[in-house]
């Protein structure tokens, strides 16, 4: 974890290094890292009231898609990873996600 909020605040470091501010760093934090903690009350609002809030959540299926996406990229590079049992239990929990939702989600019935 202090390795990922690490980069994250050096990711946003960048973009404050390329004058990236104000509204447009706040979108772009929610956007990109999932961080909704620059934007401010109003600008919060005005995606609620839009009914464009949901695209500032960075659900946990995207980040393990895109942490898939990375892992496939070190596969390529060193092989020896498809041995390791955090390797394999990350596409196990992916593929259980993937397998399982559909029939859950028609199991369950909600009116509104």
């Amino acid at each position: 974890m202090r390795y990922a909020e690490t980069a994250r605040n050096s990711i946003i470091e960048i973009y404050k290094s390329r004058e990236i501010e104000n509204q447009n760093l706040a979108v772009l934090t929610a956007l990109k890292l999932g961080d909704k903690s620059y934007l401010d009350f109003e600008l919060k609002q005005q995606y609620a009231g839009a009914g464009a809030m949901h695209i500032l959540a960075v659900s946990g299926l995207h980040v393990g898609i895109v942490f898939l996406l990375f892992n496939f990229l070190l596969l390529l590079i060193d092989p020896n990873h498809l041995f390791q049992v955090g390797f394999q239990l990350s596409y196990s929990a992916v593929i259980g996600i993937v397998l399982m939702h559909p029939p859950i989600y028609k199991l369950l019935y909600f009116k509104t």
